[in-house]
């Protein structure tokens, strides 16, 4: 396929063959000709088309801490297989000016470096280009954020953080400054009255003197403001009211940052190995940005590979925090970011493109029909969680469902009438397996609990039950028909819950129904609106979500 250009905004520019940073020989020579040399000195590193051999080498060119992926194994998604990324190289739409387009091409016109998707907890396709490759930490930008409160939110759940507590609290530094009267949940929601413009296109933004102090941008000759990310937060003034309207400020994420090292005394970089990407399994070490006194950079200092991006995303959705028997970010953080915000206070900021959004916790949730939430990056990095997406595979000659079970959607159904009966003998205080419901369950709903009349069904016990998990824990669908945990009401008190998918409506109804009659009789019993059901074996439908990372806009 030919190179040409692209016009963005007037101005025609290099397109993704063209701009390749390995075609334009950036960097290449000993030395590289003056000409194609990417310096931090010039202050030109992130100009296009040099953005696109930076973003893979950010460690060459500014300081930098590891993220430890620890000693052990990385955990595995599997091999894509060709056919599956065949049918989605193939998938045709319609961009945002109606223009019918091919998936595989749209991928070189928005300048895309690396892009994976995951189905069900298995890669189905991947696809890298020009400087990234597979091994390669790429710079997430923003996406840093997500990381930094995800923690942020755990800590709160834990105790060791209060979420409605004043910031001077623990940095008695910022009294008097903008964050005097505000909450760590405003800040963690960027609901901050602050006199500081993020507007990349105006050099006098504020933005540019945060980039200076933290040495993210070179400073020029005379250099006299702050020297640390911590000295500039505190020059810092109030402009509006805390808590009225999303406005998005990375000094936010810097702040809170600040918070977490003060509290526990353990540096952003060491937190997200310990608690995320040892624990995950991660392939790769990561690595952040520091400033001159060697703070992490909170707000968008981050590079990761494309698939250690993908197991965050993983642990959020389908995993619901757990991994591996670890529950790594608390289930209650996980629901309270997919739930979101206020879309009111999100619509004030002007983001005509992301109509209904809110922000929650630093993640942008979408609130539409895939209940989808995202973190982003200003450069086009997304790491895109949709929890009710569901891709369903034509069987034709051309393209196939990908690898499963030998099972048909008919033979699917024993899974919810297993699921629904057993919450309903749960709710009978925690009547024998056996038991027929009695709550009102729906019509369907098989009126004993014996596994053998549902061999195909499996259930999943979250590890909070404190019980050996079955054998495949390693993933929260065993991968493999057969393996049912049967109900017992002697384990049942143990538990909290039972890991879930999706629950279809007549299910729901059926267990709110079971919830509602055990509230008022069960004493002992823990609230069964945390139970779901999960349904492993409906092969047809399967949960998406992608990550990708780019430097165009996506």
């Amino acid at each position: 396929m030919s190179e040409g250009t692209l016009e963005f905004d007037g101005v025609r520019y290099p397109d993704g063959r063209a701009s390749d940073p390995r075609r334009l020989g950036w960097m290449e020579g000993t030395p590289p000709p003056p000409d194609k040399q990417v310096r931090f000195a010039d202050d030109r590193f992130l100009d296009f088309p040099q953005i696109r051999w930076s973003l893979s080498h950010m460690r060459e060119l500014l300081p930098t801490v590891n993220v430890w992926r620890g000693p052990g194994p990385a955990s595995s998604f599997g091999d894509a297989a060709g056919i599956e990324e065949s049918a989605v190289d193939g998938l045709a739409f319609q961009d945002m000016n109606g223009r019918a387009r091919r998936w595989e091409e749209s991928l070189q016109d928005t300048y895309t470096d690396g892009i994976l998707v995951l189905y069900r907890g298995r890669r189905i396709y991947e696809r890298y280009f020009g400087a990234l490759e597979a091994h390669v930490p790429h710079s997430c930008f923003s996406i840093t954020k997500s990381y930094a409160a995800t923690l942020c939110a755990a800590l709160v759940h834990e105790g060791a953080l209060d979420a409605n507590q004043r910031i001077p609290h623990w940095l008695p530094e910022m009294k008097g400054t903008a964050y005097d009267d505000a909450t760590l949940r405003q800040v963690m929601d960027m609901q901050i009255g602050v006199a500081y413009s993020e507007a990349y296109a105006d050099p006098k933004a504020q933005i540019w003197d945060y980039a200076r102090a933290g040495g993210l941008r070179p400073r020029p000759p005379g250099y006299t403001g702050a020297d640390s990310f911590y000295d500039y937060l505190q020059t810092l003034r109030p402009e509006g009211r805390h808590g009225e309207a999303f406005a998005y400020k990375t000094v936010n994420t810097e702040l809170m940052a600040w918070i977490m090292k003060r509290v526990t005394g353990i540096p952003f970089a060491q937190m997200l190995g310990e608690r995320l990407w040892a624990p995950l399994g991660c392939e790769q070490d990561g690595y952040l940005s520091v400033d001159p006194i060697g703070v992490p950079m909170g707000g968008g200092g981050l590079c990761a590979s494309l698939r250690d991006l993908a197991r965050f995303g993983e642990l959020m959705m389908r995993r619901e925090g757990e991994w591996n028997g670890q529950q790594l970010v608390p289930p209650e953080v996980v629901a309270d970011i997919r739930r979101g915000s206020d879309p009111a206070k999100f619509a004030k900021a002007g983001y005509t493109l992301l109509p209904g959004y809110s922000y929650r916790s630093m993640w942008w949730v979408t609130h539409n029909e895939l209940d989808a939430f995202e973190a982003r990056g200003i450069h086009g990095q997304r790491l895109y969680i949709a929890p009710r997406r569901t891709w369903w595979w034509r069987a034709s000659p051309r393209t196939r469902s990908p690898p499963a079970p030998p099972t048909t959607r008919s033979r699917c159904r024993p899974c919810w009438r297993w699921g629904a009966c057993c919450a309903s003998a749960r709710a009978r205080r925690g009547s024998p397996a056996g038991s027929p419901p009695t709550y009102g369950a729906p019509s369907f709903v098989s009126t004993t609990c014996s596994a053998s009349s549902v061999p195909t069904c499996r259930v999943h016990r979250n590890p909070s039950c404190g019980r050996s998990m079955p054998a495949s824990s390693a993933s929260p669908l065993p991968s493999s028909v057969g393996e049912t945990t049967r109900w017992s009401s002697s384990t049942s008190p143990a538990c909290r819950y039972w890991r879930t998918v999706d629950t279809p409506p007549p299910m729901r109804t059926s267990l709110a129904r079971a919830a509602s009659r055990a509230r008022s009789s069960a004493s002992w019993m823990p609230p069964l609106t945390k139970w779901k059901v999960v349904p492993p074996c409906m092969v047809t439908g399967a949960r998406l979500w992608w990550v990708s990372t780019n430097t165009g806009t996506w």
